[in-house]
C-alpha cells in the first residue's frame, strides 16, 4: 500500500504532514494506547496486538497501520474479514485518533486504508464500530456506514466495590450437585474440552471453520488471557460453564473475555458462580476496573452483571456501509 500523507492543520506557527504507513512491532504500545482509548471495553496490549498480528488465521487478511505526526503515532487502524462469525464477505475495522489530532483528516485517511484493503481482499460489507449518539456515529454516518446490525451494551465495574457476598453460599449449594469451581491454571490440560465447550455454547458461530489449532492459538494462547484470574465450573471432569478474564496489569484492568454455560444447565447460577469468582480474584489483585459488554438482547447476561453491580456506561452499535461504494474501495494493499 502506498504510504498516504496528511496534510495537518498549522499549529504554533508550524505546518507538517501525517504519515499513514502499515504498522511496525516498534509501534506495539502507542498502538495499543490509542485501541484502548477509542473501545475501552477491550484490552489490547502490545503482547496481544502482535499475537493477533502473528497468529491469525491467513484467511483473517489481519492488518494495522499507524498516522505518524513527526515520531508520535497519533492514530491507528485495524481491518480484519470476519472469519470468526463466518463471514468472509464482511470485514471489520477500528480506529482510533489522538484526542489532539483529531477532525485533521487522520480519521478519514485511516479509514481509507483499511477499507481498501479489506475490499481488495473481497469484502462486500464493511462495519464500523461507534457509540450511540455520538461524534463517531457522525463521522461513521458521513462516509456511508448507516445501517445498524448490531448493538451491545457496554459495562464498568470496579471490583473492590462489587459485593460478592453471596459467592461462598452459591459454591456451596452448587457442589452439593457435584459441580466444582476452579481457576484456569488448574485444568489447563483439558484444552480440547474448552474447544468443544466454545462450539457447543455458542463462541464459535456454526461453519466457521476454526480447527482446535487455530482456536488454542488465538484464545488459549492470547497473552493476556490470565490462567488465575479466568474461572471454570466444572462436573464430571468436563467444562460446564466458564468466566474468563484478559488481563492488562500494566494498567491495572481487565475484560470478561466470555462468560457462558452449556445449554443443559443454565438456569442453575452457574455463570453467576464462576464471574463471581473472577470478580474477587481481580480485587484481591488490585484490578481497578473490569470491562465488558453484552447484546443488547441477551437478557440473561444483562440481568448477571446488572445483580453483579456492573455500571452501564454506553450502547455501542455495529454500523454497516455496503454496495457500490465498497466495491469502488478496491486497490492496492
Amino acid at each position: 500500500m502506498p504510504i498516504v500523507r496528511i496534510a495537518a492543520d498549522a499549529i504554533v506557527g508550524q505546518y507538517g504532514f501525517v504519515q499513514i504507513r502499515p504498522f511496525e512491532t516498534p509501534d506495539a504500545a502507542a498502538a495499543a494506547e490509542l485501541f484502548n482509548a477509542a473501545e475501552p471495553e477491550f484490552v489490547r496490549t502490545p503482547e496481544v496486538l502482535l499475537h493477533n498480528l502473528r497468529s491469525d488465521p491467513a484467511a483473517m487478511r489481519r492488518k494495522y497501520w499507524v498516522a505518524v505526526d513527526a515520531q508520535d503515532v497519533v492514530g491507528v487502524a485495524s481491518a480484519v474479514l470476519r472469519w470468526w462469525n463466518n463471514e468472509l464477505d464482511a470485514g471489520q475495522i477500528q480506529l482510533g485518533v489522538g484526542a489532539g489530532h483529531r477532525r485533521r483528516g487522520i480519521g478519514s485517511g485511516l479509514l481509507r486504508a483499511a477499507e481498501e484493503h479489506l475490499a481488495a481482499h473481497g469484502a462486500r460489507r464493511l462495519l464500523v464500530r461507534a457509540e450511540r449518539d455520538s461524534v463517531g456515529t457522525r463521522f461513521a454516518a458521513a462516509r456511508g456506514y448507516s445501517r445498524r446490525v448490531a448493538s451491545e451494551v457496554l459495562w464498568s465495574l470496579d471490583p473492590s466495590e462489587a459485593n460478592i457476598d453471596e459467592l461462598p453460599e452459591l459454591e456451596r449449594r452448587v457442589g452439593e450437585d457435584g459441580f466444582r469451581l476452579s481457576p484456569l491454571r488448574d485444568v489447563l490440560e483439558r484444552a480440547s474440552d474448552f474447544f468443544e465447550f466454545y462450539c457447543a455454547a455458542g463462541g464459535i458461530p456454526p461453519g466457521t471453520p476454526a480447527t482446535f489449532g487455530e482456536w488454542r492459538t488465538a484464545v488459549f494462547e492470547n497473552p493476556a488471557l490470565d490462567f488465575d484470574g479466568s474461572s471454570v465450573v466444572i462436573r464430571e471432569g468436563r467444562p460446564v460453564a466458564l468466566a474468563w478474564l484478559l488481563v492488562d496489569r500494566r494498567n491495572a484492568r481487565a475484560e470478561n473475555e466470555w462468560t457462558a454455560t452449556l445449554q443443559a444447565f443454565r438456569g442453575r447460577g452457574l455463570a453467576r458462580l464462576a464471574k463471581l469468582a473472577t470478580i474477587r480474584w481481580a480485587a484481591a489483585n488490585g484490578i481497578r476496573e473490569v470491562r465488558t459488554e453484552n447484546d443488547v438482547e441477551n437478557a440473561p447476561m444483562l440481568a448477571i452483571n446488572r445483580r453483579l453491580g456492573y455500571r452501564e456506561v454506553a450502547i455501542r452499535d455495529d454500523l454497516e456501509r455496503s454496495g457500490n461504494g465498497v466495491r469502488a474501495s478496491a486497490g492496492k494493499t
